[in-house]
């Protein structure tokens, strides 16, 4: 468990990224607290790890972006 709370933490005090994108919109918009964020941040994340490997694909940092675009690869 505490890699998780590693790998979040490492993730949100990044340079941008989706993940911290959604941390600061959680944290400052929505005024979740921090842990909850924290904890929305790390489902997301394996959820995108799980997928990435069902489907063998590479991270692409820019999915969100192709995603409201309506973008498929």
């Amino acid at each position: 468990m505490n890699e998780y709370k590693k790998s979040v933490q490492a993730t949100i005090i990044s340079k941008d990224n989706q993940f911290r994108r959604q941390y600061l919109k959680l944290t400052i918009e929505k005024e979740i607290p921090s842990y909850k964020a924290k904890l929305t941040v790390a489902r997301s994340m394996l959820a995108a790890m799980y997928g990435m490997w069902k489907k063998g694909e590479k991270y692409d940092p820019e999915i969100d972006k192709k995603r409201s675009k309506g973008i498929k690869k």
